[in-house]
């Protein structure tokens, strides 16, 4: 890739990068910090994750064949060159819910990742904002919709809904997040009680119940008049406000 005979764009040249990768390597002996093979990067986070955080983002339902199932379906999707075009000027930019971003990707909803790293959903956040994608937010979050806001900063993002059974906290998160910037609601419509995953299951993983992560819930005006109601202290019970907030958020009773 020879840098200059590129024309300007306004999204990144990533095949510089690419180039940039191996100069620096041939030239300096200055490799990348990882492998960007997602098999790799999948063994990487198991050797520096603790138990309970691999079993949480591996786990699947079942025996997962579902997870199987969606993964063939993705599969069978296939990008079909053209040949013979001028593909110097590329373009991945796209534009969804309203926003232009830097290419059709975006941050999944990924719910209390402060048992992956102590920040949490902060630096995800922060750098979804500078590479200009959707950045997505879970109800099941560890930090405080409005610090996940700031955090993103100018960059788009939605808010994904787990819909409680009790109408004033749904309409409170919403408000929250309405209020903190997030210009669209995922509505999640297919986990109103949790899967049965094995490996959680074995070692008992649910930091929710042990107190941890749960800021999310605990920073809501409404859910904070539910624990006072209930006569339930977040500082001095812990653990117990994190079974009132979880069990808000995976009720085990369906809407309909």
């Amino acid at each position: 890739m020879d840098p200059s005979n590129l024309p300007e764009r306004t999204t990144p040249y990533y095949s510089l990068y690419q180039r940039e990768i191996f100069v620096r390597g041939s030239q300096t002996g200055e490799f990348p910090l990882f492998n960007t093979d997602p098999e790799e990067l999948e063994k990487e986070a198991k050797k520096r994750l603790s138990e309970g955080g691999w079993n949480y983002a591996a786990s699947n339902a079942g025996i997962s064949w579902t997870d199987r199932a969606n993964r063939e379906a993705f599969y069978r999707w296939r990008i079909i060159p053209r040949m013979l075009r001028n593909t110097t000027q590329r373009d991945i930019t796209t534009e969804l819910l309203g926003h232009k971003i830097n290419a059709p990707i975006l941050f999944a909803p990924i719910g209390i990742c402060k048992i992956y790293h102590q920040q949490g959903e902060l630096p995800v956040a922060k750098v979804a904002e500078e590479l200009n994608l959707p950045y997505c937010l879970s109800t099941a979050g560890s930090n405080t919709i409005e610090k996940v806001g700031e955090a993103n900063g100018k960059g788009p993002r939605f808010y994904q809904l787990y819909m409680p059974h009790d109408d004033e906290l749904t309409l409170s998160l919403i408000t929250r997040a309405h209020k903190s910037g997030f210009t669209a609601c995922i509505l999640t419509v297919d986990t109103w009680q949790l899967a049965w995953r094995h490996n959680d299951i074995a070692t008992a993983n649910y930091a929710f119940y042990k107190g941890f992560g749960n800021d999310l819930g605990w920073s809501d005006p409404v859910f904070r008049k539910r624990l006072k109601e209930a006569g339930v202290d977040p500082e001095k019970d812990p653990k117990r406000a994190g079974e009132m907030w979880i069990d808000q958020v995976w009720h085990g009773k369906a809407h309909t």
